[in-house]
């Protein structure tokens, strides 16, 4: 692989083109609800040097060639489990890798990103203003400068504005996947040892799953109440398209389970409705883009709109 790749994506590109025709796949922006237009994977879930260190024509693009590695490992399984599945075979001797995959993908998008960042700086900041941090800050501001009042050194450390260095966010999220490899191991793990099932949709050919820049979407069918949706918990449910046509949905109910137990896949069919609801997920988990299997705009809003209807009455 050349050095400093420019487009660095954090969504494979091998994913994305399973969900592409001739190398160009629909997307639909949250933010602007402009009409879905088509685009080029290589132009989408991509920034320019996402993942690179350093200063430009000093870069350190590491992380972005050990990913292509991987990805390159994953790709051949993932295209291996879709043709068994359209055969009507299970594809149990690729759980493993499609593990890795779905930890893979989860950790490494730009929201995963912005969601590590974001409580990084909360944490700094309710340090930062916890009573003991601000009293020794005082007196560190009273003894460099001897005619500092309290209530003036007060007002000072009420402007301080904790941020984090722009320079340094892909550094932040590069040590998040690469200085704990058992925080990976574990999250695979938790993946692996759920309830594999693959929903097959048939009954339409112009219609299936749709994906986003957030694909790995966590879904629970109850309420979590201040608890969220964490990988180890029973009551957490994934959800994964492999492609518009199969959808894996990995159940988290009888969590912790027995790693040596042997897992297999049950193919099941689904409807037209359950296919909605899945999309309907990937659109509200989705950080920006959704990358769906129709050009129509208004169904993809009414979808939205009805879904979140029934499935979010109170909000």
């Amino acid at each position: 692989m050349s050095k400093n790749v420019k487009k660095q994506h954090y969504i494979p590109q091998f994913y994305l083109s399973t969900f592409a025709k001739d190398g160009r796949i629909r997307v639909y922006d949250k933010d602007t609800k402009k009409p879905v237009y088509p685009s080029n994977i290589k132009d989408v879930a991509c920034e320019n040097y996402f993942y690179d260190l350093g200063e430009p024509g000093k870069r350190d693009d590491f992380a972005e060639n050990e990913f292509s590695k991987l990805e390159s490992v994953l790709a051949t399984s993932y295209r291996e489990s879709l043709i068994q599945l359209a055969a009507g075979i299970a594809p149990d001797e690729h759980m493993g890798n499609l593990a890795v995959l779905i930890a893979f993908t989860l950790l490494r998008t730009k929201e995963r990103r912005e969601w590590l960042l974001k409580g990084m700086l909360e944490s700094a900041n309710q340090f930062f203003k916890h009573s003991t941090t601000q009293e020794n800050l005082r007196k560190i501001l009273q003894e460099s400068d001897q005619a500092l009042t309290e209530d003036r050194a007060n007002e000072i450390l009420d402007m301080v504005k904790l941020k984090i260095n722009p320079e340094a966010e892909a550094l932040i999220h590069l040590g998040m996947l690469f200085q704990d490899p058992r925080m990976f191991e574990s999250i695979a793990l938790a993946i692996l040892n759920r309830d594999w099932y693959v929903l097959h949709f048939t009954q339409d050919m112009n219609y299936g799953f749709w994906i986003s820049d957030a694909p790995v979407v966590l879904f629970s069918d109850s309420d979590t109440g201040p608890y969220g949706l964490g990988m180890w918990a029973s009551y957490t449910n994934i959800a994964f398209p492999l492609s518009p046509k199969f959808c894996l949905v990995l159940g988290g109910e009888g969590l912790p389970k027995d790693p040596s137990e042997k897992r297999t896949i049950s193919v099941v069919p689904c409807t037209k409705e359950m296919v909605d609801g899945f999309n309907f997920r990937q659109c509200i988990q989705a950080h920006r883009f959704i990358y769906p299997c129709t050009s129509n705009t208004f169904l993809l809003r009414r979808i939205i709109k009805n879904c979140w209807g029934k499935n979010h009455e109170n909000e």
